[in-house]
């Protein structure tokens, strides 16, 4: 921020009319403008006004209006030396921008309020205008004008845009620190590229991952996605750590999901299990669907493919249970293979085959029920399993298209669609069965 006071010079032209507006057809709107600052009610109850003030833009007058001595005296020390003169009682002050002398007029004005008001003259400026303010103050010593515009920095919200024009704003008021030191502890310290992971993410993460609130987890999904591409891009180069640790947040999210699919094998043919309101396995599974999905707006998605891959305690569970009961774990594959099949998540092809023989064929067998479950997007699945397969080498590919297509002679509707991709295939490789 420029601290140079505008030119100020002594003049003996005739003195002009009290707030007396200079015509001229271009400037027309910053003399209103300027008008419209000199109408303030308190600068209006002045009644001893032995100064006048000719603002100048390059040095043409365009607006002239008469001021108290003693209040300008006081209020600054560059005025004090120009009126030093006591028989002098006429001063221009020239300016260079428009800004800034529509800036040094609401000082002016300001310097009329008694201390403890000059917070109420500017509270309904913006940002803009109160630096605008505060650079003329610290350009013509008014102290008291700069501690109003520090306090209201202090006291305000600031849009995201404003933080870098505030601080250097700021740097050129040391003769302020203590203020200036205030208003600054709301910038935070620069950010720096790190290997480590903050562990302030992961723990907003994991509360979160509890949240029973739906209307939580939909705004938090969002929020959450932009904090963990942010803390990617600070974990450059060393962002091998970020994923080793959401690994292991994933698998703390699995263990309690095997224990809960155990306990409910266990529990098979019992008839009298208590009642209880809470699903360990639907709440186990909302908890991983919510991190995966954050995690692929981040590009990071395949940690869950590769975690499931290697699942195969949950799947020895898995695969003694109903349907009923298992389903939301079928759900988490049906997701993964559509995050595959669409491009969203890139997983390597050890991974892929292990997703497959592991979970596909409770996909099939589940998909019924799943198709009636609310929000499910039945075509969506459909395309992402099918691109899936095309993602294989040639023989997988036949492999699981033949594999498809005897499951869904046998299952109808209940089993996935995957009959165009299944007629493109045969056409582009020529299959001879």
């Amino acid at each position: 921020m420029e601290s140079s006071p505008p030119k100020v010079s002594r003049t003996t032209e005739a003195s002009s009319p009290r707030t007396a507006i200079i015509q001229s057809s271009s400037l027309s709107t910053l003399q209103k403008r300027l008008k419209s600052i000199l109408m303030d009610e308190v600068f209006h109850k002045v009644t001893v006004r032995d100064v006048q003030i000719h603002l100048s833009l390059k040095r043409t007058f365009i607006v002239t209006f008469d001021q108290n001595r003693s209040v300008l005296v006081r209020s600054s020390p560059i005025l004090a030396r120009a009126l030093a003169n006591s028989e002098m009682s006429e001063i221009e002050l020239n300016f260079e921008t428009e800004n800034e002398m529509e800036a040094c007029a609401e000082m002016l004005v300001l310097m009329n309020y008694e201390n403890e008001k000059h917070f109420k003259r500017i509270r309904r400026a913006d940002v803009t205008r109160i630096l605008g303010l505060l650079k003329a103050s610290n350009a013509m010593e008014f102290k008291e004008g700069i501690i109003s515009c520090l306090d209201y920095l202090e006291a305000v919200p600031w849009e995201e845009d404003d933080m870098q024009t505030i601080v250097s704003a700021l740097k050129d008021l040391e003769a302020h620190n203590w203020m200036v030191d205030i208003v600054l502890q709301r910038v935070p310290a620069t950010p720096q590229i790190t290997d480590s992971v903050p562990p302030l993410f992961f723990n907003l993460l994991e509360a979160v991952l509890k949240s029973k609130h739906p209307s939580v987890l939909t705004k938090m999904r969002t929020v959450m996605s932009e904090l963990l591409i942010h803390v990617r891009e600070m974990a450059q180069p060393g962002e091998d750590a970020l994923f080793h640790d959401l690994n292991v947040m994933l698998c703390s999210l699995v263990d309690p999901l095997i224990t809960a699919c155990t306990q409910e094998v266990n529990q098979m043919g019992d008839n009298d299990n208590g009642i209880s309101n809470v699903d360990p396995i639907q709440s186990g599974c909302d908890s991983i669907l919510l991190l995966f999905e954050i995690m692929v707006t981040a590009d990071m998605g395949n940690i869950l493919a590769d975690v499931w891959a290697e699942q195969h305690d949950l799947e020895e569970q898995y695969n003694k249970l109903e349907s009923s009961k298992r389903y939301p774990i079928t759900l988490i594959t049906s997701y993964i293979f559509t995050a595959i099949g669409n491009g969203l998540i890139l997983v390597k092809m050890d991974s892929k085959y292990n997703l497959l023989r592991t979970w596909l064929p409770g996909l099939y067998t589940d998909f019924g029920l799943l198709r009636n479950i609310s929000g499910f997007n039945v075509e969506e699945v459909e395309v992402g399993l099918a691109k899936t397969f095309l993602t294989l080498s040639s023989d997988h590919q036949k492999e699981y298209f033949l594999q498809w297509f005897s499951n869904y002679v046998t299952l109808g509707d209940d089993c996935p669609d995957l009959s165009l991709t299944f007629l493109k295939w045969w056409r582009i490789k020529s299959v001879s069965v």
